[in-house]
């Protein structure tokens, strides 16, 4: 029977504040009883140092609309159509539907590299002409870290 928890476990919860719910002793005994705040405690201490060290992916992953709104949230310095914004969808082009220039869809690129702390390369720069390629290539550099 198992004691402790995996570090593996981590990619159970989706909210860190649930971490005491995977935390826990496993014996059952009279003695066991009588020590499991302390032992909980120590073996807590060392699942997130264990996680942390072994550098598994605690963030919880984003659906979409939530990265919409981000990249609406980035992309809103940059817009020239004000009305194509406030119905901004995967399908919006940037520099046709938001009239972005070139020089300001770099900005936005830049600014998307900023904010997700991802490093995007040329040739996926230039497959970022709408929301739905932005998001795919967000979603593939943020999962490749």
């Amino acid at each position: 029977m198992p004691k402790r928890n995996s570090p593996k476990d981590i990619k159970e919860i989706d909210d860190l504040n649930r971490l005491n719910e995977i935390i826990n002793d496993k014996r059952n005994a009279k003695r066991a009883n009588e020590k499991k705040t302390r032992r909980n405690r120590h073996y807590e201490k060392q699942f997130i140092k264990n996680t942390l060290t072994n550098q598994i992916e605690i963030l919880p992953k984003m659906n979409k609309s939530e990265l919409i709104e981000q990249v609406k949230i980035i992309v809103k310095p940059y817009i020239n159509n004000q009305e194509a914004f406030e119905n901004l969808s995967e399908s919006t082009d940037f520099i046709k539907d938001l009239q972005i220039n070139s020089a300001n869809l770099v900005d936005v690129i830049l600014d998307i590299e900023d904010h997700y702390k991802i490093e995007i390369d040329t040739v996926s720069m230039e497959r970022i002409v709408d929301v739905k390629s932005a998001l795919e290539i967000i979603e593939s550099k943020v999962s490749e870290k």
